[in-house]
């Protein structure tokens, strides 16, 4: 199926690592412009060395915490490619404990700012220029923790905002012809995260947690996730708006299986 994104621009956080930069391979791959972010300078220099030769791509050393990011990347893309036809927030994070005695308003305010404030920021500043695009597009990258109750309150919670807010944008902003989604996945396995360390150092609890969780007997890889998003962001994908799609294979719940 041609997703028909060639030339078509688009913003990306956190592309230098695990399923963004999946999703930044796949949309060069289509054929699009894409302007990403990263806090290591050494690894968004890396990305851009290492698939630069695919298409065309922007690479921006930022955080999303810090104030004015979002006006950063907008205007690095339109500096350098000229308009925008699509957003995903990728990046996500949360920090915290489960236990009430324990608890700390600045885990809760972190969570909330990096899943909830960041792409909230994004859509802001790029509004305008979605609409001036003819198939404005937003993908949130939340996560199954914000669909079914599971460990990690802060983060859990946050994603669940997310994933409304998104919901909500799709149904707002419809009318100035943005689709704005969001992508849920489960457990994916990531070269140096969590799963692929347990994979490597404790096979056999390893094996356990799949038999445990994953009626197909694995876990997600990010271009799996990439795949979707990039869909998504299509106009192949001009009638879904306001959804949350889960990639999980199954899995349903969460988890935070310690080893």
């Amino acid at each position: 199926m041609d997703l028909k994104l060639e030339n078509k621009v688009f913003v990306l956080t956190g592309g230098s690592r695990g399923i963004g930069r999946s999703i930044l391979k796949s949309l060069i791959s289509e054929g699009a412009l894409v302007t990403f972010c990263g806090r290591d300078t050494e690894r968004v220099q890396e990305t851009i060395v290492s698939l630069g030769g695919l298409g065309s791509i922007e690479g921006v050393v930022c955080d999303v915490l810090e104030s004015g990011f979002s006006e950063k990347l907008i205007s690095r893309t339109i500096d350098r490619f000229g308009g925008i036809d699509g957003i995903v927030a990728n990046v996500g994070l949360g920090r915290g404990t489960d236990v009430p005695s324990e608890y700390s308003w600045s885990d809760w305010q972190y969570s909330i700012d990096i899943n909830v404030k960041h792409p909230l920021d994004l859509v802001m500043a790029s509004a305008p220029h979605l609409e001036s695009s003819e198939n404005g597009s937003v993908v949130f990258v939340s996560s199954i923790s914000g669909r079914y109750f599971g460990p990690g309150l802060q983060y859990s919670s946050s994603k669940s905002m997310m994933t409304y807010v998104a919901q909500a944008l799709g149904r707002s902003l419809a009318s100035r012809g943005i689709r704005v989604n969001s992508v849920s996945p489960g457990s994916i396995d990531i070269d140096g995260g969590h799963w692929n360390n347990m994979k490597n150092e404790k096979p056999e609890k390893f094996h356990s947690f799949l038999q445990e969780s994953f009626p197909g007997g694995r876990l997600g890889e990010p271009e799996e996730i990439a795949d979707i998003v990039t869909f998504l962001l299509s106009n192949r994908a001009s009638l879904i708006n306001g959804a949350d799609i889960a990639a999980d294979g199954g899995q349903l719940r969460p988890t935070n299986r310690k080893f």
